[in-house]
């Protein structure tokens, strides 16, 4: 594909959330922010090392599918470690560098892109999953079917473009081998951690005083999290604006509220993967050689 047409998809996203920051009432989204309750923040923000702590087991997991057995810290280090390469830049950056981190463990290149690729088609087969769930939770609200039905099949496409890389870069069936002895604790480990998530963006909510049921507020950020899965921007940033804003409508939240806590969801995760990932990466073995 020509690069040139690749950066403009990059900055697909960047370019939604400025278009959306500079019309937006901007002193209305600042005192929206300044009236979040802190102490709901905090709690959310510390919820960070809970999720990371589960991605980074599920990521020892996978390891172990494949042979490489990798204490829990050195699966956590490597793993936040690619979070921090990768939150502020488009694409697959952060998985990309876990390759060569497996690499160096000595674990051959096609086994490292197999159990990365398989991470990233856990969540977005679960996402899938869980749109089509939420398709008939948001049924009765008055939004147009046509984009709730796009936003499923995009979850699909998704799930059927990491199984379809799968195929063309591994051996399906090694995966589907390899997964067989760790399965169910991948898929709890993959569940519990999405529930961590969920939970986390609802207390944003709350601190913001978003008014939503929770299944249904749910259902939409299940949503949101699909189309994030897109490499058009760092950590969905305009494109989790657009999607908010889309949905958030139907339950008449003012859009400087909308805004306001998708820029504290971007904000709270840029803190924790720098802090946190940061850490990790300046942890790793090529920073002591």
């Amino acid at each position: 594909m020509n690069r040139k047409y690749l950066y403009a998809v990059k900055g697909i996203g960047i370019g939604f959330f400025l278009w959306f920051f500079l019309t937006a009432d901007r002193a209305s989204v600042a005192g929206a922010l300044t009236m979040a309750s802190p102490t709901k923040l905090v709690l959310a923000f510390l919820l960070f090392p809970l999720i990371y702590g589960l991605k980074s087991l599920r990521w020892q997991k996978l390891a172990q599918t494949v042979g490489l057995q990798l204490s829990f810290w050195e699966a956590a280090e490597m793993y936040c470690a690619a979070l921090f390469a990768g939150i502020l830049t488009p694409g697959k950056v952060g998985e990309a560098i876990k390759i060569p981190l497996l690499k160096a463990h000595n674990l051959p290149v096609k086994q490292g892109i197999l159990i990365t690729i398989a991470d990233r088609a856990l969540d977005a087969v679960l996402l899938g999953f869980l749109a089509v769930c939420g398709l008939f939770v948001l049924r009765q609200l008055p939004l147009a079917p046509e984009f709730m039905f796009l936003c499923v099949a995009l979850g699909i496409v998704l799930a059927w473009t990491q199984k379809r890389r799968l195929k063309q870069e591994t051996h399906w069936n090694d995966l589907r081998t390899l997964l067989g002895t760790h399965t169910v604790q991948i898929v709890v480990l993959t569940v519990l951690n999405w529930c961590v998530y969920f939970l986390q963006l609802y207390w944003i909510a709350q601190a913001l005083s978003l008014e939503i049921p929770l299944i249904e507020f749910i259902s939409i950020m299940t949503i949101v999290g699909i189309v994030s899965l897109l490499p058009v921007a760092p950590a969905g940033l305009g494109t989790r604006e657009a999607t908010l804003l889309f949905f958030f409508a139907a339950y008449n939240i003012p859009a400087h509220k909308i805004l306001a806590f998708s820029y504290t969801i971007f904000a709270l995760t840029v803190a924790a993967a720098v802090s946190i990932g940061g850490y990790c990466w300046l942890k790793l073995p090529l920073h002591h050689s």
